[in-house]
């Protein structure tokens, strides 16, 4: 195409674009396919360059035979081949080659063991060695040893991690004089290895997170004086001895993090002269480890997040680090900042002090504090900005004080802090903005209004911000409107989860330098054309979850754009040019509309897309004709397209012709009754294919045959009866098939020829055996898995399976009707996991299972007729499923060989008691994890049923019709022990579970029974940070008390209330929650007959994050107190979870979803009703409907308050001799306590006075609009209860990795939701606010006035 023509299809400015991102694309270049970069590299793979040396990337590469022998002396730098199945490295890879390999990656497989000479040829020159996320010590004896690893002499970094291994062989690494990393974490090491450290005088880096090192014992790393950083977070630690790190002078960082260390030596640090960085988050201490840190002189940041420390000890403590830059108090049990706390941390930069129960900080709190750049006081009951003591912190640059109680701010409150560079006041109560607040700040760079209640905002509000502010965050108000912001250097701008419904063309006029815009969450129906025409450099769009019908052409015409969000809104075509001359934009997200139809060239010169979701739509078919290119690129550059849950009924052969870079499709949920062959070869570069739930009825020849690089196929949920020879022939990547719940009765032999290694799913099909020779090693080189389980097998196919007996790793014949199993069968012996679970073993099977030696590691025999357990000649196994069987006794003689045993299922039998054969046992499975006894009829468990399970980390004793007597200490040996599943127990009268509890500190799941009847403080002892679920359940359970969850401190926790008798969930039932926490309620299968007007709020709260489920199982009342809730729950849309509740009563609607009915229908006319409002704790003359949450706050002001009483009064401080106390919500509970008692006096000193005076009643403190309000047809409303006592697919954004391993990073603070994947700033919840008038009075304001 010649220039002209270029620049008349679009525009001179889109030329220029265009030659900048194709200038940015040759200046990154990439990685091409290695036979164009040299005609001898024949492999598969791709491959990079740089200079003369040569990368080679194998990873997901399965090779169509042995080893491919690479070019001889050719200048490979680089090798890697992760995940890609491999078992065992055989010969000498590399040794005729000649490679100058430096760096060497088969991380990610199945390798047992590394055989002799395997990497012969690479020990002068190969520096990196990765061997991790393999199987090294899954062995008998999981103590890693190979000869092969000392040969490699030069040697600097080695990565055994997430291998199984317990121990390194003595003189393992001896040899490597050189190696200065070793990455041992996520193995089970008991110990430090201290033996095999030996020689290793260069070391200077050890990880050892995650095992099970319990103690670090003296001079256990002496033979690595030379360590810079350790890392042993994630284990069991519970002691320091002295002199354990003492030979570590050169330490750096050291990361003890999410141990259970309770308290440490005063030596324990002894020696580490340069320590910087120190981590004891996640630990169990008490206070600030002042002796052990007090010969740190050199220590910089210091972590205790997620502790227990109660005071700081003030100079006492902290006195001696007069080095630290870094300290994190966050989510501890801080009550207090005495005076002098800080005051010799003159050097401190950054202080976290989040999530704690201060609820004020003194004028003094911060002496000495003349460096302080970061204050973090997030969720720390703060009533009012602690202006006096920022008042002396001249350095300020950033303060949090997120999810806190401040109602009010002005100019007068920040006076203090006009330094700062970066504020956020979110998750607070802020109703409005007074003109001028910011108009004396110099430099604010970032400010973060999000979750607040701010409903108008002017010009004048933000005034002093104009040249400075780049990043301005107000999502989460009631915001209807916008003024016109005026803010040149404004990049970033949230505005979601408002009240919006619509937007002036010129409203971003001004912000010419924006990238980011958060709309989404708001009631936008349609845009102006010109909205976005002003803001040339915006590169993320978020407008999801709106209500946008229709996208015009010109919208998002010529600019920067790199994503536009707009899933969930209510687009129904998208026409032609909607999408023109975007240059740089990668990813689209159109889900979740109802997109009917697109038109031709809807996409037009958006050659750089790669990630396209039009997923959840009602596209009937998906056409070539939607793109169009009128510049000079053949191809667009899209690689994962996502077009499930349509209705899509026909593809045409060439409607990807455009798209021939498409790595990944998901045509799954829709209507296609045949796919096109001609797709797959046109897609030759296409890996990942998925078209499950259609109709597809047969797969023809060569449907899915020839693709070269296609590794997985999804058909699984179809209607496929047969399959031809030629389906999948010669696809020689394809490795992961799922043809699972389909109707195949047969297969050709032949079906999987020329197929190089493969994971096999036929599972929930109709077949009733397989051709003997379709897995025929000239046909099929290396079956790992193959999954049989639920289809018609009368026989184990032992003959088919034996053509992969060297390969073949994993059988499921689950759910079959096999009874025999042969004796000695090859393929049985050497299979790693069998399950045979649900079919009717003879006992002759079971013994032949059991008791004839194999290799297997994981054993299902659930549900297969087992009556009494043998001898288990498995001595590899690590985890055995015997459940769901009549087994009555097992030996102490049947787990004597099976030393590694770590995972034993035992429920659903009939197992009388424990204290003979089973816990004569445990000392013969010492390393045992998980134990899973419940649903058998044990009579009792007492004191020595668990003997020597030291290592037990999760416990199932659930479902045990006939206990009748749990002894608390019965559980005490278990010291490991993170998850307790304990409940459903009809026979136990009394349950000590608080003394059940806390001997198990640290707990991450407990789902157990109450025998009480109110929930008060029995759980307490549970309440660590760590604690991510907790249920309850017991029919005797009636009530919540105020304090049940007091005490809780857990960043995210689901909490159960599982088939209980309680009848109505009160608000300030989570008032002593830390407002940052993130709450999943689940309430199935309780009493609920509705909820209330104010709990109703407080899911709706801008301050929590508390999210509802189970309400449907529970018996709803549909009268006229279940009117609020129906209104609620249509006010949230029909995509919330809870939106299709049914009623349970009365008679007449029974089965009615509460949605559909009318308020009329919801009547209480003619018979009593059970009252849904909260009952009030106090009552105030001043009444005002709010949807703030149930908390100690200011009264909403009708006059500007003074200085004095906004500042000083507001802070609400509780009395000298109460802020010792432990816990301050206690604090908060006795000051609710002493305003009752108080105004409850006054009440009746009133009532008395105008007895005396007249003796006619006409109304007293409680008259008003409580007791009058209107409840439609609802007259015979009964006094409030009393209150309780107070006690998939890739995304441009990957998610980060699962490890448990601790950074030693700052964390940050509760911060404002966490965006989408798309980049976005602000959240996106499924919820709409549509606020509802209360019913019930709010806390007074809390000043020190009015606490005298």
């Amino acid at each position: 195409m010649q220039t002209g023509a270029v620049v008349a299809a679009v525009g001179m400015k889109g030329v220029v674009m265009m030659m900048m991102m194709m200038l940015v694309v040759t200046m990154v270049g990439g990685q091409t396919p290695c036979s164009q970069v040299d005609p001898q590299l024949t492999l598969p793979c791709v491959c990079t360059t740089s200079g003369q040396n040569i990368t080679i990337n194998c990873d997901n590469v399965a090779f169509p035979g042995d080893f491919p022998l690479l070019p001889f002396k050719m200048k490979i730098v680089e090798f890697t081949q992760r995940s890609a199945g491999i078992q065992a490295l055989r010969g000498q890879l590399f040794t005729a080659s000649d490679l100058p390999l430096q760096k060497v990656d088969f991380s990610r497989n199945s390798i047992r063991r590394l055989n002799k000479d395997v990497l012969e040829g690479l020990e002068p020159h190969l520096l990196h060695l990765r061997l991790d996320h393999n199987l090294l010590g899954n062995n008998y004896n999981p103590i890693f040893s190979s000869s092969e690893i000392a040969k490699l002499t030069a040697l600097q970094m080695l990565n055994l991690a997430y291998n199984h291994i317990r121990d390194l062989d003595t003189g393992l690494l001896t040899s490597l004089k050189d190696l200065e990393v070793l990455h041992l974490e996520g193995n089970s090491f008991l110990s430090l290895p201290s033996d095999a450290l030996q020689g290793l005088t260069n070391l200077k880096v050890l990880t050892l997170q995650e095992n099970n090192i319990d103690v670090m014992k003296r001079s256990s790393l002496a033979a690595v004086p030379g360590l810079v950083f350790l890392n042993v977070s994630h284990n069991r630690i519970i002691n320091i001895e002295e002199e354990a790190l003492t030979h570590l002078s050169e330490l750096v960082t050291l990361d003890l993090s999410y141990n259970r260390l309770a308290s440490l030596r005063g030596r324990a640090f002894e020696g580490l002269t340069n320590l910087e960085e120190l981590d004891l988050s996640s630990n169990f201490l008490t206070e600030v480890p002042a002796d052990a840190l007090k010969d740190l002189s050199k220590l910089r940041t210091l972590v205790l997040h997620d502790n227990l420390i109660q005071t700081l000890g003030g100079v006492v403590a902290l006195g001696p680090l007069v080095s630290l830059e870094q300290l994190d108090l966050t989510r501890n049990n801080i009550g207090e900042l005495p005076t002098g706390t800080f005051r010799q941390l003159s050097g401190l930069r950054i202080l976290k002090l989040a999530v704690n129960s201060m609820r004020q900080v003194d004028e003094d709190a911060l002496d000495g504090l003349t460096s302080l750049e970061s204050l973090h006081l997030d969720d720390d009951k703060i009533l009012s900005i602690p202006w006096t003591a920022l008042a002396k912190v001249r350095t300020l640059r950033t303060l949090s004080l997120d999810y806190n109680r401040v109602g009010v701010i002005s100019s007068s409150s920040l006076q203090t802090l006009t330094g700062l560079h970066r504020l956020s006041i979110a998750h607070n109560i802020i109703r409005e903005l007074p003109p001028g607040t910011f108009s004396n700040f110099t430099g604010l760079e970032s400010l973060n209004l999000f979750g607040n209640q701010l409903q108008n905002l002017i010009p004048e509000s933000l005034s002093g911000l104009r040249e400075t502010l780049k990043e301005l965050n107000l999502g989460l108000n009631r915001l209807s409107e916008l003024p016109q912001f005026d803010f040149p250097s404004l990049n970033s701008l949230v505005l979601s989860k408002n009240n919006i419904t619509s937007l002036p063309s010129d409203a971003f006029v001004l912000l010419p330098e924006l990238t980011i815009l958060d709309l989404s969450e708001n009631h936008l129906s349609l845009l102006p054309v010109t909205l976005l025409h002003p803001v040339r450099k915006l590169s993320t769009l978020d407008l999801s979850r709106n209500r946008i019908v229709e996208i015009r052409p010109g919208q998002f015409n010529e600019s920067f754009i790199n994503v536009i969000n707009l899933q969930n809104n209510e687009i129904k075509e998208i026409p032609s040019e909607a999408f023109t001359d975007l240059l740089f934009l990668h990813t689209l997200d159109l889900s979740h509309n109802t997109i009917r139809s697109i038109s031709d060239a809807a996409f037009m010169n958006i050659p750089h897309i790669h990630f396209l979701r039009l997923n959840n739509n009602m596209l009937p078919s998906f056409k070539k004709e939607y793109f169009k290119l009128t510049i000079p690129a053949p191809n667009t550059a899209l690689r994962i397209l996502d077009l499930s849950h349509n209705d899509i009924t026909f593809l045409q052969p060439l409607a990807f012709q455009l798209h021939k870079k498409l790595s990944w499709l998901s045509l799954a949920h829709n209507r296609l009754t045949f796919f096109p062959s001609e797709i797959v070869g046109e897609l030759t570069d296409l890996e990942h294919l998925d078209v499950a739930n259609n109709q597809i009825k047969s797969l023809e020849s060569n449907d899915f045959a020839n693709a070269p690089h296609l590794r997985e196929l999804n058909l699984k949920n179809n209607a496929i009866e047969t399959v031809a020879e030629s389906a999948f022939q010669n696809s020689t990547q394809l490795q992961d098939l799922n043809l699972s719940q389909n109707r195949i009765s047969e297969l050709p032999e032949d079906v999987f020829l020329g197929i190089a290694r493969l994971d096999l799913d036929l599972s929930h099909n109709r077949l009733s055996s397989l051709p003997e020779t379709i897995f025929q090693r000239k046909k099929i080189q290396k079956l790992q898995s193959v999954n049989l389980a639920h289809n018609l097998f009368n026989q184990f196919p032992v003959k088919t399976l034996r053509q992969q007996y060297f390969f073949l790793s994993s059988i499921n014949m689950a759910h079959n009707r096999i009874s025999s199993v042969p004796s000695n069968a090859d393929i049985l012996v050497n299979i790693k996991t069998l399950d045979l679970s649900y079919n009717p073993l003879t006992p002759e099977a079971v013994f032949i299972l059991l008791s004839e030696p194999k290799t297997v590691r994981h054993l299902n025999l659930a549900g297969t007729n087992v009556t009494e357990v043998p001898v288990i000649e498995a001595r590899f196994l690590l985890s055995l499923n015997l459940s769901d069987n009549k087994i009555v006794e097992v030996k102490e003689s049947s787990f004597e060989l099976t030393q590694n045993l770590q995972d034993l299922d035992i429920s659903h039998n009939k197992i009388p008691n424990l204290s003979y054969g089973l816990a004569m046992a445990w000392p013969k499975v010492p390393d045992l994890r998980i134990l899973d006894i419940s649903h058998n009829p044990l009579a009792y468990i007492v004191r020595g049923d668990f003997n020597y399970l030291s290592n037990l980390e999760v416990l199932h004793a659930a479902y045990l019709p006939r206990v009748n007597r749990i002894e608390r200490l019965a559980l005490s040996p278990l010291r490991s022990l993170r998850e307790l599943h304990m409940h459903t127990l009809p026979r136990i009268a009394v349950l000590d579970v608080r003394g059940i509890l806390e001997g198990h500190p640290g707990l991450e799941v407990v789902d157990i029974e109450l025998t009480d009847r109110e929930v008060h403080d029995q759980l307490h002892p549970a309440f660590y940070p760590r604690l991510h679920s907790l249920t309850v359940r017991g029919q005797s359970i009636e009530a919540l008390s105020g304090g049940a969850f007091a005490g809780i401190n857990s960043p995210e926790l689901t909490i159960g209330l599982v088939n209980t008798s309680i009848s109505n969930l009160l608000s300030h039932f989570f008032f002593p929650v830390p407002m940052s926490s993130k709450i999943l309620l689940d309430i199935s299968d309780s009493s609920i007959t509705s909820l209330s007007p104010q709990f109703l709020n407080t899911l709706d709260s801008r301050q929590r994050h508390l999210l509802l489920t189970g309400l449907g199982s529970n018996p709803l009342f549909c009268d006229c107190n279940i009117r609020t809730l129906r209104r609620w729950l249509i006010g949230r849309g029909s995509r919330d979870n809870l939106f299709n509740v049914t009623c349970s009563a009365p008679s007449s609607l029974k089965g009615s979803v509460l949605t559909s009915l009318t308020e009329a229908e919801l009547t209480c006319e003619g018979r009593p009703t059970t009252t849904t409002t909260d009952p009030p704790l106090f009552t105030t003359t001043k009444r005002r409907p709010t949807t703030t949450d149930n908390i100690i706050t200011f009264d909403d002001m009708t006059r500007k308050p003074s200085d004095a009483e906004n500042e000083i009064d507001g802070l609400g401080s509780p009395s000298r001799s109460s802020a010792g106390l432990t816990n301050m919500d206690t604090v908060i509970i006795g000051i609710v306590g002493g305003v009752v008692a108080f105004v409850a006096l006054l009440i009746i000193i009133i009532c008395l006075i105008r007895l005396r005076s007249d003796s006619q009643y006409r109304g007293g403190p409680l008259a008003g609009n409580l007791a009058l309000r209107n409840h439609g047809n609802c007259t015979c409303l009964k006094p409030p209860p009393p209150p309780g006592s107070w006690g998939g697919y890739p995304g441009p954004y990957p998610p980060p990795p699962s490890s448990r391993a601790g950074t030693l990073k700052m964390m940050p603070p509760p911060a404002t939701p966490i965006p989408p994947a798309y980049g976005t700033v602000g959240a996106n919840s499924g919820r709409n606010f549509y606020p509802n008038p209360q019913y019930y009075m709010g806390y007074p304001s809390e000043s020190e006035h009015e606490l005298r």
